[in-house]
């Protein structure tokens, strides 16, 4: 098949060879300059002669283009731009791609647009979705333009050549004036197959003068006007060609191609529609419709098209990935994967189906199996970042987080803008509890988009687990002006406060968040806390049952409640609820020192011995555990042993022991 050219900066040679190899392993031949143009050439004219001759152009933007005030990547694009205003506008031809988060110039391309009007890929976001829109684009198999009447090769001069010609001297001589128009046409259509798109016009034009009956040329010249973007002269000459001859099937499966790419998709159904009436077998039609409804939420009818298209052309491998896509959508993953292997039969080294069959693999919760897909694609493509990251997912979903970060971290060395990979590595530290890592690449996510609201609140919530709470209530305040009813920014925001000593602003809140989501178990019982270091025991009380009672098994909301009634001095309700969270969790250090400090009010003082012996064989840095103790064999007149616990106390936390 004739060759894609790809124009590029060389500081993206490592990501743009993986672009290369996504693409011949598909077969589809990839013209690079550092591999085609051969020694001893004019390397100028061998990229003019490739621009002019390929089936594609793909643009790859970057940053790194951006920076540079001079490239000749801008002498590719001015040539480009000159092909892309000569060729038929229902075949896409010019592909902008992102390579990572990036400005495309907004150069001129004719009729009022711009680079910009072009529909780009960003392969930074989402790697395997962008090379499947791309891949699908060049295996498409767009309609040649149409040819009409016989050639007669004595009007062999060029076309240039009779633009001064009266046509109506012809007019005397019908047969004469017939053999003209048929040239004039053979002309255009000859002209949009070389790319020559003005002159293409001008040739249907002169055409249509000569015989404005000829649907054909209305088609044609359409295509021109497609992909000159001058779309509204487009739609009106395939309409014009279908008034002509309303049973042609392609000009309304053009006209909806039209439709489609100014964002029409109910005019592009209805053309799609008309053209399958007019032939039953139009796979194409079928694909495109599929990909309308699809666009517009229309899953079910969307599956509809995919499968008539299948039926009509069993290797369409890009009707089974499109299913594949909507099935998943719909989270019916079983019929996904089903689509995934039947394209992967149809190409066994097609890496994107095998990455999109574990994305269902581990929506099924089948994680091995995922893993082995996201291996097998990163076998067919070593320098597929996107699934490494997936991989990654896998492993983090496995808890085999040392496997996630080397994912990760591969990821990130392949496309050090990938901003999710540094998401979730900044999530695999905090697993660790290796907070400063973490805090470094959720910075990094934010540097890269700084729009990223999670990363806001996970950099927010690190913070607070560093004690740095002014920090931390700065990180959510970010996050919850992004996103105004973000419950859990509020919830931590007032944690932060509380642990500031600024109990108003944790009340408020805890009380935000409630009001965001009544059912938000944590923020009542956080609520709780708050009250009952206030003393305003019968709110806490009211809050921690609230917190029961949304969660019959919430241990921290039986130990505030336990709580609440020790302070009321209500010592065996208190001992009752700290017996119901220990029978939830009997490893709970937290609670067996406070019911050994309820024990302890009540004079059972072995009981409260044994409870803080308990506490402190589950959490040897429990310094509170230590100085309670010590309290009680201070009282028992066992001074030694007090004061070895006293002196633990004030080895772990001096704070605990001066309060």
């Amino acid at each position: 098949m004739p060759h894609v050219f790809i124009s590029y900066m060389h500081e993206n040679t490592d990501i743009v060879d993986r672009l290369c190899e996504e693409l011949t392993s598909r077969g589809i031949k990839v013209w690079l300059d550092r591999n085609d143009i051969k020694p001893g050439s004019r390397w100028k004219d061998a990229i003019r002669e490739a621009i002019h001759n390929g089936a594609f152009f793909i643009a790859c933007f970057s940053k790194e283009y951006n920076k540079r005030d001079k490239t000749y990547m801008n002498e590719e694009l001015t040539i480009a731009i000159q092909e892309l205003r000569q060729r038929p506008t229902d075949r896409v031809w010019f592909i902008p791609v992102k390579l990572n988060k990036c400005k495309i110039p907004d150069r001129n391309i004719g009729a009022d647009e711009t680079l910009n009007d072009l529909q780009h890929v960003k392969l930074y976001q989402d790697w395997n979705t962008g090379i499947q829109r791309i891949i699908e684009v060049i295996q498409s198999e767009p309609p040649e333009p149409t040819r009409d009447g016989n050639i007669n090769s004595k009007f062999s001069a060029n076309f240039a050549d009779q633009d001064s010609m009266d046509t109506k001297s012809f007019q005397s001589n019908s047969a004469q004036n017939s053999e003209l128009t048929d040239w004039v046409f053979q002309q255009g259509d000859d002209l949009m197959v070389r790319g020559e798109m003005d002159r293409a016009l001008e040739a249907y034009s002169h055409g249509i003068a000569l015989d404005p009956s000829r649907s054909v040329a209305y088609k044609n010249r359409g295509n021109v006007h497609h992909i000159k973007s001058d779309y509204d002269r487009a739609t009106a000459d395939y309409s014009k060609a279908i008034d002509l001859d309303p049973y042609d099937a392609n000009t309304y499966y053009n006209r909806g191609v039209a439709y489609c790419d100014i964002g029409e998709l109910g005019s592009a159904i209805e053309d799609y529609t008309k053209a399958i009436q007019l032939n039953s077998g139009f796979a194409h039609a079928y694909y495109n419709r599929g990909v309308a409804y699809s666009d517009i939420g229309e899953l079910d009818l969307a599956i509809q098209d995919y499968t008539k298209a299948i039926e009509r052309k069993h290797d369409y491998i890009q009707a089974y990935t499109g299913r594949g896509l909507v099935y998943s959508e719909k989270n019916d993953f079983d019929l996904a994967i089903a689509d995934y292997t039947q394209a992967i039969e149809l190409n066994q080294h097609y890496a994107a189906a095998y990455n999109n069959r574990g994305l269902s693999y581990v929506s099924t919760g089948e994680l091995d199996l995922a893993i082995q897909d996201y291996t097998k694609a990163i076998e067919l493509n070593p320098k597929f970042a996107g699934t490494y990251y997936n991989r990654g997912v896998a492993y983090g979903e496995k808890n085999e987080i040392d496997k996630s970060i080397v994912d990760y971290t591969k990821t990130i060395e392949l496309d050090s803008n990938y901003v999710d990979a540094y998401y979730c590595l900044g999530n695999a530290y905090v697993y660790k509890d290796k907070f400063i890592a973490a805090i470094t690449h959720y910075s990094k996510v934010l540097e890269l988009d700084p729009d990223y609201v999670d990363a806001y609140y996970n950099r927010g919530w690190t913070h607070s687990k560093k004690e740095e709470h002014d920090f931390a209530i700065a990180d959510f305040d970010k996050a919850i002006a992004l996103k105004s009813d973000y419950t859990g920014a509020y919830n931590w925001r007032g944690i932060s406060h509380y642990n500031k000593g600024d109990t108003v602003k944790a009340i408020k809140d805890f009380s935000k968040a409630i009001e965001l989501d009544p059912d938000y178990v944590d923020a009542y019982n956080n609520r709780g806390n708050v009250y009952l270091k206030s003393r305003q025991v019968i709110l806490a009380l009211k809050d921690f049952n609230k917190a029961i009672e949304l969660n019959p098994k919430y241990r921290d909301a039986y130990n505030g409640l336990a709580e609440a009634h020790s302070v009321r001095d209500e010592f065996d309700q208190a001992i009752a609820n700290y017996n119901k969270a220990l029978k939830l969790d009997p490893d709970y250090a937290v609670a067996y020192c406070n019911r050994g400090n309820v024990y302890n009010d009540k004079g059972e003082v072995d009981k409260a011995i044994a409870d803080y012996n308990r506490a402190i064989a589950l959490d040897s840095k429990n310094a509170e555990a230590y100085y309670s103790r010590g309290n009680t064999y201070l009282n028992k007149g066992e001074f030694d042993l007090a004061i070895t616990d006293y002196n633990k106390a004030i080895e772990l936390n001096l704070v605990v022991v001066q309060c």
